[in-house]
């Protein structure tokens, strides 16, 4: 089970590799990365700058809103 502190640490972060999209939410490698995969495709789409690194990035804030979590209420519970 993943708790909100887990969480919190995860996106606390400026941007999140596939690891730690596994350790955001309970998925497993194949759907973390079509995770990744479609967040890349919307900031392609949408304009936004992407970074081509070895390890695939995405910016936190993208990867929160594709996958429908609020950040203020994870931080809110972990107090």
């Amino acid at each position: 089970m993943i708790t909100y502190e887990q969480q919190s640490k995860v996106i606390s972060k400026a941007y999140l590799t596939i690891k730690d999209i596994r350790e955001l939410v309970p998925v497993g490698e194949n759907r973390a990365r079509e995770i990744m995969r479609a967040v890349r495709a919307e900031m392609v789409k949408s304009g936004a700058p992407i970074f081509n690194y070895h390890t695939l990035i995405a910016p936190t804030d993208r990867v929160l809103k594709y996958l429908g979590l609020n950040s203020a209420l994870i931080r809110k519970e972990t107090k």
